[in-house]
C-alpha cells in the first residue's frame, strides 16, 4: 500500500466508522473544497474541518514515516517505536491544543445557532452532522493529546493495515 493511501486508511480508521465523517474527510482532503451557498457557521466550520482534516493527515504522515523508518531498522523494539512516536506526537502538542480549543469554540457557537431563522433551505440533519464531525474531531484530538496511549493505538492501526496488504 502507497504511504498517502496507508495514511489515508489510518486517519479514518482512527477517526471511527462514521459513513459520513469517513466521506467528509476524503472530502476535505481534495484540492478543491466544494462549492455551496450555506450559512456563515457553516461555512466557517466546514473550512475549519478542511484545516483539521489536513493536519490529521500530517500527523499521521509523520507517524507513519516513523513506522516505516523504524520497521526497516529491524534492531529496534516496539518500545523504541512507540517512544519515538510519541515524541513526534509530543511536537505537536500546541497546535492538538489549539485545535481542540477551536473546535469546542466552534461545536458551542453551532450548538446556540438556530440555522432554520438564519437560512431557509439548511437541510434538517446539516447541524447534527456538523456537531458530530466537531465531536469526533474534539475526541481524536484528545487522544492525541495523550502521546503515549496514541502511540500505541496509530502503531495497532498501522500494523493491522499493513499485515492486511502484504
Amino acid at each position: 500500500m502507497e504511504t498517502k493511501e496507508l495514511t489515508k486508511a489510518v486517519a479514518l480508521k482512527f477517526l471511527g466508522n462514521d459513513p459520513y465523517v469517513s466521506e467528509q474527510f476524503e472530502g476535505d482532503l481534495s484540492p478543491q473544497p466544494p462549492i455551496y451557498v450555506a450559512p456563515e457557521i457553516i461555512m466557517e466550520i466546514s473550512s475549519y474541518l478542511r484545516d483539521v482534516s489536513g493536519f490529521f493527515f500530517n500527523v499521521l504522515a509523520s507517524l507513519i514515516a516513523a513506522f516505516l523508518f523504524y520497521k526497516y531498522q529491524e534492531r529496534k523494539s516496539r518500545d523504541d517505536l512507540e517512544r519515538r512516536l510519541s515524541l513526534i506526537l509530543l511536537s505537536y502538542q500546541p497546535q492538538i491544543i489549539e485545535s481542540i480549543k477551536k473546535t469546542n469554540e466552534l461545536n458551542t457557537k453551532l450548538r446556540k445557532t438556530d440555522l432554520r431563522k438564519i437560512y431557509v433551505h439548511v437541510p434538517p440533519d446539516m447541524k447534527n452532522k456538523m456537531e458530530l464531525r466537531l465531536t469526533i474531531y474534539s475526541d481524536k484530538l484528545h487522544s492525541l493529546e495523550n502521546n503515549e496511549e496514541s502511540s500505541q493505538t496509530i502503531v495497532k492501526i498501522i500494523e493491522e493495515l499493513s499485515n492486511k496488504n502484504d
